[in-house]
């Protein structure tokens, strides 16, 4: 018998009859024997239905039978009932591990009417991923980054206090600093990594849950079968571990969720929870039934979303290599059971997906109606579909940075003798290549999303980031949308009134002396997203910025007679954002929410807002761009919005546009 019958139900309807799969694999293959994946077909399928062993014909060798899609959760029942693809799914375990055996028990299943499909456990060989770049060192060899202006590459530098926010220009392409002023994620969202394992590294342990080692349960008691969802939880001080040589899953978990806690880098996503499910196991090998009990616990948590920066095809896996071209049904029915968000890597074989051609799983699951798959390739710092990436518009659905990607990892890792438990991490920074870490990205904006409203379903959440990309002409043909993730404008297409705000410092007259200022700012109210040193300002030695976030400041020195600086320059602009139900216009005329001191009469400065597009109200009722600039050819508040070096009646024009929603974005 088939144990876990915590609830049974009768079915309302029949559903046609579907054909069952017919097994293929041989004693050639390379796979566990032993293990089974069968597959009910939908309309024998209900929810905790017992299933016994002379209802597949009694076949020989079982020893075991665990009902992997069990629970006893209402919630999860209900999905289950309300899912017309739902599949139980059996782990079916041998008294022998023979191969030969193994597929006679698979044939025997195969025969009977109820079975969809069968599956042996595939073994999938690890492979060392040589795309990566510059090694940054462990965190006891690299030299904090300074706060000298002329190092505001990308003008990054201070938006957080983690110090090497400076080179994650991606953050930047994808408008996620912008994004954190709507929320920088929920701690009740909680992600799945399925992946490595993921260690608990000073930049990820504070967003860490329990997980669970989907590699290697312990099936051990053949008395009773054992309950997935009651299998040991991944602790802190134990199976957190990341399995993998070159710490895949730590990587891509601290493009999700590192925290905002002065240590290394941040996250896209930095208050919301990662839960990892390993499934490669101490050996570092991967089996098809870790894909699967992965997949089913997702399921049986409820988990909204996961990340899954893994492929297989006839040749190669994103950090695996196997030798088979496989399709696993079993893998294609659990990922159907799920009704969360599946984001997953197009891969790195250079290669376009197109129908009827090179065959790429999970993300060539789509033939069979997987909806609640986004599949995303790789572009370079300057939006080209880089070398390594998968791309094709019949399965890729978005692009997202994926080359020189800074990251944290553990690189070792010291536990006591005695007790086992964590004494000391050392934590290095690397920066990486792949379509791997490009995927995260995208997870990461799900769990805003959902922070934002954890009401959304699969198509909303769809919609509002395949919707809202940075259309590129380029991308035409490499991807559905042809173009980039905009993590900001997915996140505001979904309701959140935004305003954004301005100081800018200008000169009044040419200076040749020393002049310092202070800007202030609420810290509680207002999130820092850009910082833009004017190009001249910026390539000067003899100044420095320096951006203090516990206080709220900003101070900038403009120091040596060696400094000159021409009247009407633009020596900085500081751009801040916040939601509009936290912060309304009427504080911001009635204080402006500054305090700006200047050292001279060579300075002076101005305040400025701009909408969310119009849905913050009317132009008349806001402070706008168009209040400081009527006299655009002034000295006083030169503002020079699209950044071309020139302050001109196109600046103007394009805070009009912005203003009455025609254009997304100023930048």
């Amino acid at each position: 018998m088939c144990s876990m019958a915590f609830f049974s139900a009768e079915a309302d309807t029949i559903l046609s009859v579907e054909d069952t799969i017919p097994f293929s694999a041989s004693t050639d293959d390379a796979f566990e024997g032993g293990i089974l994946i069968v597959c009910i077909k939908r309309e024998y399928s209900l929810p905790n239905k017992v299933w016994e062993m002379s209802q597949f014909g009694n076949p020989e060798h079982v020893k075991d039978c665990i009902d992997l899609t069990a629970s006893n959760d209402e919630k999860v029942i209900n999905s289950d009932l309300s899912n017309e693809n739902f599949r139980q799914i059996l782990e079916v375990y041998l008294d022998t591990s023979d191969k030969s055996v193994t597929i006679e028990v698979a044939k025997q299943f195969g025969k009977s009417d109820f079975v969809y499909s069968v599956s042996v456990n595939y073994i999938y060989e690890p492979i060392v991923d040589d795309e990566y770049g510059f090694d940054f060192g462990s965190n006891d060899s690299i030299s904090l980054m300074s706060t000298n202006a002329d190092e505001f590459e990308n003008n990054y530098f201070g938006i957080t206090d983690d110090p090497y926010i400076g080179w994650q220009y991606s953050l930047f392409d994808i408008k996620a600093n912008r994004a954190w002023g709507v929320t920088k994620g929920s701690n009740e969202i909680i992600v799945g990594i399925i992946d490595t394992g993921v260690d608990p590294i000073p930049d990820l342990v504070d967003n860490l849950v329990a997980g669970y080692d989907m590699a290697e349960p312990d099936y051990h008691n053949t008395e009773t079968s054992v309950v997935i969802n009651d299998l040991p939880a991944v602790g802190d001080t134990e199976e957190f571990i990341d399995t993998a040589t070159d710490k895949h899953g730590t990587k891509v978990a601290s493009i999700i969720a590192a925290s905002q806690n002065s240590i290394g880098i941040t996250g896209i996503a930095p208050n919301v929870k990662i839960m990892p499910l390993r499934v490669t196991n101490d050996s570092g090998n991967i089996v098809a039934a870790s894909y699967v009990r992965a997949f089913a616990m997702a399921r049986v948590l409820q988990l909204p979303a996961v990340n899954f920066s893994i492929n297989t095809d006839n040749s190669y896996v994103q950090g695996i290599r196997i030798g088979i071209d496989v399709r696993d049904y079993g893998w294609l029915a659990v990922l159907q059971n799920y009704q969360g968000i599946i984001v997953n890597s197009a891969g790195n074989d250079s290669c376009e997906l197109e129908i009827g051609g090179n065959p790429v799983y999970p993300g060539t699951f789509k033939d069979d109606g997987l909806i609640n798959m986004i599949v995303v390739g790789s572009v370079d710092q300057d939006n080209n579909v880089t070398t390594f990436s998968n791309w094709g518009e019949d399965y890729v659905d978005l692009m997202a940075p994926g080359e020189g990607i800074l990251t944290s990892y553990a690189t070792n890792i010291v536990r006591d003798d005695t007790t086992g438990e964590i004494t000391s991490i050392t934590t290095g920074y690397e920066e990486v290549d792949g379509t791997s870490f490009s995927a995260p990205m995208v997870t990461a904006t799900v769990a805003l999303l959902l922070s934002v409203n954890s009401n959304l379903n699969v198509q909303q959440i769809k919609n509002a980031i395949l919707a809202n990309v940075n259309v590129i002409d380029e991308l035409n043909g490499y991807c559905a949308s042809s173009g980039i993730l905009n993590v900001n404008d997915a996140l505001l297409s979904i309701g959140p009134k935004m305003y954004n705000y301005c100081v800018s410092i200008s000169t009044t007259e040419q200076i040749s002396t020393s002049s310092e200022f202070t800007i202030t700012f609420p810290i509680n109210q207002l999130q820092l997203t850009d910082i833009y040193v004017d190009s001249y300002i910026n390539n000067s030695f003899l100044h420095n910025v320096e951006v203090d976030l516990e206080v709220g400041e900003i101070s900038m020195d403009l120091a040596s007679i060696t400094t000159f600086v021409g009247a009407g320059n633009i020596v900085l602009e500081v751009w801040f954002a916040a939601p509009a139900d936290t912060i309304t216009d009427k504080f911001m005329l009635a204080n402006y929410g500054f305090s700006v001191d200047v050292g001279n009469n060579s300075l002076d400065y101005s305040y400025y807002l701009l909408g969310d597009g119009g849905g913050t109200g009317s132009l008349d009722s806001m402070i706008s761009w168009i209040d400081f600039c009527m006299e655009y050819n002034s000295y006083m508040v030169a503002v020079d919005v699209n950044r071309d070096g020139v302050v001109n009646l196109a600046d103007k024009e394009r805070a009009y546009q912005y203003l009455n929603g025609e254009i997304k974005s100023l930048f």
